[in-house]
């Protein structure tokens, strides 16, 4: 029956009935957004200066990203409220328009207009052959049949729009746009490489913690009086100075190389993001534009391709919380 409603509305929308009407999106461009962000880290001291400015304190990268973060939060909020606001209107999750003024839809049209649609709901209910002919016409076609449908009921067409119209939101094909990005979405093989570097960089800091050890145990052991024997406290001192070196390098390269990792994770949402971005634009962002029953599909889209956004921007935060740890290691040490 949904199926049924939204080709009653489109023939309606077509034979001017229904008005055209706007279907803001977010106006925020989900490229221009990741262009603005600062680029990931390229050495741990870049890494150091944003999680520490001062170079004493606790290291939180969340203060140097907090501004971008608040924006992005800001893009949720905003496409939240338009998709409350879209239910509020359209209980269904089906945009319903208002009649034309100079043709308003009178009570009497109002039950022709549901006759007409249990009319056709009921053939395709005991007619399975005619459902399955009216489901591969074309859409014109349907509108065609829908027209000749209302006709009998007597609706026409309002004055002045006999001749059939572009039905709204046609465009572009959003449905296929938006499907799109919700596969891409669905795609882990973008964090494959990170987290490749992420378990080899685990391996490596392991291996220095059992180079420490190791080194360690081949220290002579000294005599404490009463206490015992151990090592010599300067020596196993040294041994873990040389061991926080090696972890400090090790994090400055794996910065170095996570960096690269990162502009690729960003580079391969721009391309995932670049088609329908473009029609978004190519419409203004539905300021002033028309999606037809293709709107909720769109700003879900949209609020895909933002929360995207914020989750690559907050996967760097995470980065450089992870790699600063070494050198608040090494201050905490002294």
């Amino acid at each position: 029956m949904r199926t049924l409603f939204l080709i009653l509305i489109h023939a309606l929308t077509v034979l001017g009935m229904i008005p055209a009407i706007a279907q803001p999106l977010i106006k925020s461009d989900a490229i221009a957004l990741l262009q603005s962000f600062p680029s990931a880290p390229i050495s741990l001291e870049d890494a150091w200066q944003r999680a520490c400015p001062d170079g004493k304190s606790e290291p939180d990268a969340r203060l140097f990203y907090q501004s971008y973060l608040d924006e992005m939060e800001g893009y949720q909020r905003e496409g939240q409220a338009l998709m409350q606001q879209f239910y509020l209107q359209n209980p269904l999750g089906v945009t319903v328009r208002p009649s034309v003024p100079n043709h308003p839809v009178s009570s009497e049209d109002q039950m022709n207009l549901e006759t007409a649609t249990a009319k056709l709901a009921q053939k395709m209910l005991n007619d399975p052959a005619f459902a399955a002919q009216f489901m591969r016409m074309s859409e014109k076609e349907q509108h065609a049949y829908m027209a000749s449908l209302l006709a009998d009921e007597g609706l026409k067409p309002a004055s002045g729009q006999a001749e059939e119209k572009t039905l709204p939101g046609m465009e572009y094909n959003w449905m296929e746009l938006c499907q799109e990005i919700n596969l891409a979405a669905s795609d882990m093989t973008r964090w494959e490489a990170q987290i490749d570097l992420q378990l080899k960089n685990a391996q490596i800091h392991d291996a220095i913690e059992l180079w420490v050890e190791t080194e360690i145990k081949k220290l002579p052991l000294i005599t404490f009086g009463e206490y015992g024997q151990d090592y010599d406290p300067a020596q196993v001192d040294a041994v873990r100075r040389k061991g926080m070196e090696k972890h400090l390098q090790a994090a400055d390269q794996y910065m170095k190389d996570m960096a690269l990792v990162l502009s690729d994770i960003r580079s391969r949402a721009k391309l995932k993001y670049v088609t329908l971005n473009e029609a978004l634009q190519a419409v203004d962002f539905g300021h002033g534009y028309d999606f037809g029953q293709h709107y909720l599909l769109v700003l879900q889209a949209q609020l895909m391709m933002l929360g995207e956004v914020q989750t690559i921007l907050q996967n760097e935060l995470n980065v450089v919380d992870e790699v600063v740890y070494w050198v608040w290691e090494t201050k905490q040490r002294d």
